[in-house]
């Protein structure tokens, strides 16, 4: 799935401890900037609302080895070096399925001669279980008389996936408007 926004290294809920240098680079860095450090154990924290996080840098010569913490667990040590070609914006890290709530995630300079930090994906939805349901062809519409037997049935199933979304939205939806009104006393 695709996340449901991105955190610019920019964004002032992002956390630098140690020696960073901030500048624009409009030639690939996700919204033209990027943040980056030369000292190995510095590092940058973001704390968020989700499921899921991603953390995006650059991967090129001059790069190395990140540590990537989630809630206070060293989830992977991720290499940032790529030679002869820079990539830019790549999602090195990604972690979905966690439980909704809010999680931190740090990412620590480990080896070679820069870290970079250009953001972080977050993915903010609730994935509903979706019961398997019965289908019932026999609710085709009458004007599909001489479509095929697998033209029906795909109409049902098609039908039947319409419902089972609109009853995940309103689940999400149902608990998020419960979670806002019982944190607001």
């Amino acid at each position: 799935p695709d996340p449901a926004c991105f955190v610019d290294d920019r964004d002032v809920s992002v956390r630098y401890v140690g020696n960073w240098f901030a500048v624009d680079d409009p030639s690939g860095s996700w919204q033209g900037t990027e943040t980056w450090s030369q000292e190995k154990g510095d590092y940058a924290e973001f704390t968020f609302e989700g499921t899921g996080i991603g953390f995006m840098t650059e991967k090129y010569n001059d790069l190395g080895e990140v540590e990537v913490y989630v809630d206070g667990v060293l989830e992977a040590t991720v290499d940032c070096y790529n030679d002869p070609d820079r990539q830019s914006q790549s999602l090195v890290f990604t972690k979905l399925g966690m439980e909704y709530g809010e999680h931190t995630i740090k990412v620590v300079k480990k080896s070679g001669q820069y870290m970079l930090v250009d953001a972080f994906a977050v993915w903010t939805g609730e994935v509903p279980e979706l019961e398997p349901v019965e289908l019932d062809t026999t609710s085709v519409p009458p004007e599909s008389k001489g479509m095929s037997t697998g033209l029906k049935t795909a109409l049902a199933v098609g039908a039947g996936v319409a419902v089972a979304a609109a009853a995940g939205i309103a689940v999400a939806v149902y608990r998020k408007s419960k979670k806002k009104k019982s944190g607001a006393k």
